[in-house]
């Protein structure tokens, strides 16, 4: 990359609200000399998001779009910007408010880099709005003629890379937000670890609102026994998702990771990154990942949800992975455009 390609440029950064991982990537942006404006891809944020997905509330959703795009719009009129960067675009990957910052920024570079497949999310009628589309999905980057770019792993995973399998009390973690996939698979990781007296973390991250509405509202179960149910086949759901400091601290006590992907989604997981970083051990059900540059059976595993033992202590991860920061992220980003 150029050296300080950033340096004194004006970014309007639109992106996704995940997990605050946008915070860290101002942070790389400022440090590497850039002027950050940021916008949250959340037009929800004032509203109960919930309450917008169902029926009652759908008819409202156009509204609330248009009303924060127009905000948007009137906040940065005047200003200008040497790149307008979207990040894991949803609901302000519209024809009206991308035709509307054309017209404003007719000669400035615009990039977006996808952090879903396209299988859950068609973002293919808006990608001609942009003069660069990235992906994390490796088959999209190929069926469409993106540029393909892993995910990364923030430094302060890197640090706990060293630290024994003798020093790690937990043999399987498995976290994420709670879809059918990983309840089943999880459960049964945890039938056997119980069987085997491994010791096992086990959270799936749902919000109550509509965990409650899915679970207890949809189904025309009596509520006894919708409520013995939940206690019976949902012991590793949780309403509070855990913090990226947590999560760093859980990591550094794991041995194995557990990654359970979308079954429709072939990029890796920021998980599998964050994972092999810390010095973990992956198991996965991704087979994608034997195509990286980075894969090596020693320290990742691919295995079938439908069939599997669990796996014996692995050794320790030797591989080093520093050249998946969010820094080299971000250089690769913008080195695909002028």
């Amino acid at each position: 990359m150029e050296v300080n390609k950033l340096n004194n440029k004006k970014i309007l950064f639109v992106t996704t609200k995940y997990f605050e991982y946008y915070k860290d990537m101002e942070t790389v942006l400022r440090d590497k000399g850039a002027s950050v404006t940021t916008f949250i891809d959340d037009p929800y944020q004032k509203y109960n998001a919930e309450f917008l997905s169902l029926r009652a509330g759908r008819k409202l959703k156009p509204w609330v779009i248009r009303k924060y795009e127009q905000g948007i719009l009137k906040k940065i009129k005047g200003q200008d910007f040497d790149y307008i960067f979207f990040v894991r675009g949803s609901a302000l990957l519209s024809h009206s408010f991308l035709s509307a910052l054309k017209a404003l920024y007719p000669q400035t570079p615009f990039l977006l880099y996808e952090w879903d497949s396209i299988n859950n999310f068609n973002y293919l009628p808006f990608t001609h709005y942009f003069d660069s589309v990235l992906t994390f999905d490796y088959k999209d980057s190929t069926d469409h003629r993106f540029h393909y770019l892993p995910l990364f792993a923030l430094m302060h995973f890197f640090e706990t890379k060293d630290k024994p399998m003798s020093e790690r009390k937990i043999d399987f973690t498995i976290l994420g937000y709670g879809r059918k996939h990983r309840l089943i698979t999880g459960t049964e990781i945890v039938r056997q670890c119980e069987a085997q007296q491994r010791s096992y973390l086990f959270k799936l991250y749902e919000p109550w609102v509509w965990f409650f509405v899915s679970n207890f509202l949809a189904e025309k179960l009596s509520f006894v026994k919708k409520v013995m149910r939940w206690s019976n086949n949902f012991k590793g759901i949780t309403f509070v998702s855990i913090p990226k400091n947590k999560w760093k601290e859980i990591l550094a006590d794991t041995r194995i990771v557990v990654d359970l992907p979308h079954p429709a989604q072939t990029g890796l997981t920021i998980r599998t990154f964050e994972a092999l970083a810390s010095g973990c051990h992956l198991w996965t059900t991704n087979v994608n990942i034997k195509n990286e540059s980075f894969y090596n059976p020693e320290n990742i595993t691919i295995f079938d949800a439908e069939q599997f033992v669990l796996p014996p202590v692995p050794e320790d991860n030797k591989q080093s992975f520093s050249g998946f920061s969010l820094s080299s992220w971000i250089d690769n980003i913008f080195k695909t455009v002028k």
